[in-house]
C-alpha cells in the first residue's frame, strides 16, 4: 500500500528537522496523584510582559493528560551532564516509578517535581493551551525562577546531544 502524502511529508519533516539543533529541557508535572514528565525540544521565550514560555507536548501521552488536569509545571534546563536524564524522559512508555527511580528530586504538596542538580528551573502556571495537530501547544506563565549555575544547557542535533561553549 503506498504511503500517504501527508505521511510522506512527515517523515521529510523529521529528516530536515534533525539538522536544526534545538534545546532540550525536561518538564515535570503533577496532579497531587500522578507525577510524569518529558523531555522536550519545543521550548522557547514568548513574552516578557506577562513572562511567558511554551512548549510543545503530544496530546496522547501522559504528560499532557497531567498537565491538563494540574495546570501547573516546572521546566528545567539540564547540562550536558544530565543527558542520560534526558534520554530517560524522552521515553514515552515509562510509568512513574521508571521516570523517577534512582532520581535526586524534590516533591512539595501540590507542586510538581524538581530535579535537583539541573542549571535552572522556570516554575510555571499554564496560562493558555492550544491544539495544534497532533499536539498541544501549552503556554506557561512564569511564577518563579530559579538558576543554578551559569552554563550552557544540553542542545539535540541529528540523534545526538551537544556540549556548545561561549566565549
Amino acid at each position: 500500500m503506498a504511503q500517504s502524502k501527508q505521511q510522506k511529508l512527515s517523515d521529510k519533516l523529521v529528516r530536515v528537522m534533525r539538522n536544526l539543533p534545538f534545546p532540550v529541557t525536561i518538564v515535570t508535572t503533577s496532579d497531587g496523584q500522578a507525577m510524569r514528565g518529558a523531555t522536550i525540544g519545543s521550548f522557547t521565550s514568548l513574552s516578557l510582559t506577562p513572562p511567558l514560555i511554551s512548549f510543545n507536548v503530544i496530546r496522547k501521552t501522559g504528560l499532557h493528560d497531567i498537565i491538563s488536569r494540574a495546570g501547573r509545571f516546572v521546566v528545567h534546563l539540564p547540562g550536558y551532564a544530565q543527558r542520560d536524564i534526558c534520554t530517560r524522559f524522552s521515553i514515552p512508555d515509562l510509568n512513574e516509578e521508571e521516570m523517577f527511580q534512582g532520581l535526586d528530586y524534590q516533591r512539595r504538596e501540590g507542586y510538581p517535581p524538581v530535579l535537583n542538580g539541573m542549571i535552572a528551573e522556570i516554575h510555571c502556571s499554564v496560562y493558555h493551551r492550544f491544539d495544534a495537530g497532533d499536539h498541544t501547544v501549552v503556554v506557561g506563565e512564569v511564577e518563579d525562577l530559579v538558576q543554578h549555575r551559569e552554563e550552557s544547557t544540553v542542545f539535540y542535533l541529528n540523534g545526538n546531544y551537544l556540549k556548545v561553549e561561549s566565549d
